[in-house]
């Protein structure tokens, strides 16, 4: 008897048979990626012509839940048996570095083939936000936070102050706009002025000065606008200027003033017995403090008024200034020099200068403005003054010599010789000149 080619069974696989007569055998085994569950796996050809005996059955390999890889995610597969394939992707905010991503249920029970490796992504240093700082961050892959503040002297208006890292590999969420504080106007202080450099707000600048009239003595000129939004810095004190008691200037004495501040002027004049030779006879208390300098410079008088028109030279007596007459008794044809200087113009300006010599018996009855006044030759000897010499304004400088009797000529008037034992006092005449008009000063 001839069975025949034997069944197949459900999933399983045989070994074709040597021979399908009565008594030949056939064994089934489940076919790959299936294990027996139950039944008899041999088939035996029988006297009726057929295979009898198997009932094999085999169901697929489940390879279960399909394991997790690190940093990885997968959709969840239709089935888990043999065959079934698992597609894996890295997670959000991680990027695939190496390896393959599918996995397949092997005839084993096992899923093999997938080893994809995911690196969280990078987004690197954080951008700079204008006008603000950070801490460096701890990492700065994915999920990473950076917190933005704004640097000193500016102040947040607006925005978030952080940024993530994002699954893009970009910093996402921080826009915080900070805006520099401003201080606004600067305080005054007291006395001073401010000179703002450029602008009020955060590291500017003011300085102050003290106003005019004042000198500072203590603390500093500078504020400077702090981060807190005030001026700081500056405590100048300022002090009225006062230059205290004028000084003392030789010879001079210091009229009667009323202040000592700042532009305050006082005045000096030559002590009685002396005259101005040169020099400003005011000082003004200066910006520094100080009084200007006084170059007043004040010599002694060596002239007297004589009859409110001429000036009488003055004697010493025993070392000391005497106004009394200046009177010579001439035992010699040769005097000690008289000094010229120059006198002060007080009626209009001065033209010539005369030397008037003077009978001494006359000087009680002299006038000195006469205008009829004669020279030596034209004189009455002994009752009469002359004039013994005449020189230009122009001519006369302080400390200049004249010797009277020295016999020369000076412009129209001649210097006689004096008589021997007689007695003269020597005056000195100013003449002022208009259109060839003389008129005594």
């Amino acid at each position: 008897v001839d069975c025949g080619s034997p069944p197949a069974l459900l999933n399983t696989a045989s070994q074709p048979p040597v021979n399908t007569t009565y008594g030949s055998a056939v064994v089934y085994h489940c076919q790959a990626g299936y294990v027996g569950v139950r039944g008899n796996d041999t088939s035996i050809c029988s006297a009726q012509g057929q295979w009898e005996g198997a009932n094999l059955e085999c169901e697929a390999v489940d390879c279960g839940s399909p394991p997790a890889l690190l940093n990885t995610a997968s959709q969840p597969p239709v089935n888990t048996t043999y065959g079934s394939a698992v597609v894996y992707h890295c997670q959000a905010g991680y990027v695939g570095v190496r390896g393959n991503d599918t996995s397949i249920c092997s005839a084993l029970g096992q899923w093999e083939g997938a080893n994809l490796e995911c690196e969280a992504v990078d987004c690197g240093s954080p951008p700079a936000l204008l006008n603000t700082a950070s801490q460096p961050p701890v990492n700065t892959t994915y999920g990473s936070v950076v917190v933005y503040h704004c640097q000193a002297g500016y102040v947040g208006v607006r925005g978030n102050d952080t940024s993530i890292c994002s699954a893009q590999g970009q910093w996402e969420g921080a826009n915080l706009e900070c805006e520099v504080v401003d201080c606004r106007s600067p305080p005054a202080l007291l006395n001073t002025v401010s000179y703002l450099s450029v602008n009020t707000t955060y590291g500017s600048a003011v300085v102050y000065h003290c106003q005019a009239g004042y000198v500072g003595v203590r603390g500093n000129d500078t504020s400077i606008c702090s981060a807190q939004g005030q001026w700081e810095g500056a405590n100048l004190e300022c002090e009225e200027i006062d230059c205290g008691i004028p000084p003392a200037i030789p010879r001079a004495e210091l009229l009667r003033y009323y202040s000592t501040r700042r532009e305050s002027v006082v005045r000096y004049r030559c002590r009685d017995g002396f005259y101005a030779v040169s020099g400003r006879n005011t000082s003004v208390c200066t910006e520094a403090g100080r009084w200007e300098e006084v170059t007043l410079l004040c010599k002694v008088n060596d002239f007297i008024l004589f009859n409110e028109s001429c000036l009488k030279w003055r004697r010493d007596r025993f070392g000391s200034r005497s106004e009394d007459t200046y009177s010579v008794m001439v035992v010699e044809q040769t005097l000690p020099p008289l000094i010229l200087r120059r006198v002060e113009n007080k009626n209009g300006p001065i033209s010539f200068y005369q030397v008037v010599v003077l009978p001494l018996p006359l000087q009680h009855s002299f006038d000195c403005s006469s205008q009829t006044m004669r020279s030596f030759f034209g004189h009455r000897r002994g009752s009469e003054a002359y004039i013994t010499a005449e020189f230009l304004a122009l001519d006369v400088e302080d400390g200049m010599r004249f010797s009277v009797g020295d016999r020369l000529y000076y412009r129209e008037y001649y210097n006689a010789a004096l008589e021997s034992g007689k007695n003269y006092s020597f005056l000195l005449k100013t003449i002022s000149e208009w259109n060839s008009v003389h008129q005594t000063v």
